[in-house]
């Protein structure tokens, strides 16, 4: 690595040894470097280990329709949105429109970085699927693995949530979207302009 390079530590969980490493090579000062990991085996495995004063903790979330539209190359349509909804002025219809589908298209693919990443690779709500439920079967894996005597309790409270239980899975089905209804056909306000709803 050459300086001002970051290091990575990822799955830093593994191996917690590693975070105690992290001290000696933040003083050094040539590099930087971050850690990632699960929380629930962070928390458990760092009982016998010093965590360095030097670590600075970010949460990371799920990326919001914000950060969706940033990721998906329309950071001007986000800016737009923020600045209509701040102004009380609606956006222009064709732009409506779009935000209306990139909308839709966020809430099949969720907010989960690898989801959007493999969205963007592949356009495949299939894909993104199966990307979704091999993360959900990794937060079963980690609870059942880590949650010592709440694991039980644990997975009761995460598996009913839809996508999560084999039966929810089988049995679940959209109905086919309807189509919007034309602008004419929209109840209209007092000032005279059409009622719209995302």
């Amino acid at each position: 690595m050459e300086k001002g390079q970051r290091g990575i530590f990822d799955e830093v969980q593994r191996f917690p040894v590693a975070r105690s490493y992290i001290k000696q090579l933040v003083a050094d000062g040539r590099f930087d470097y971050m850690e990632t990991g699960s929380l629930i085996s962070i928390k458990k495995n760092v009982e016998d280990i010093i965590i360095p004063s030097e670590e600075d903790k970010v949460e990371l979330g799920p990326l919001d329709f914000e950060g969706f539209l940033w990721a998906t190359g329309n950071a001007a349509l986000a800016d737009l949105i923020v600045g209509c909804f701040q102004s009380g002025h609606p956006l222009p219809d064709p732009l409506h429109r779009k935000a209306g589908q990139l909308w839709r298209e966020y809430m099949l693919v969720g907010g989960m970085p690898q989801s959007i990443s493999a969205y963007l690779e592949t356009s495949d709500f299939a894909q993104v699927d199966r990307v979704k439920r091999r993360i959900l079967g990794l937060y079963r894996e980690d609870i059942m693995k880590f949650g010592g005597s709440d694991a039980s309790r644990a997975t009761a409270i995460f598996m009913p949530f839809p996508g999560n239980s084999p039966s929810t899975r089988r049995s679940s089905r959209f109905p086919r979207p309807r189509p919007m209804p034309a602008i004419a056909s929209m109840p209209v306000l007092s000032s005279g302009s059409p009622m719209r709803a995302w």
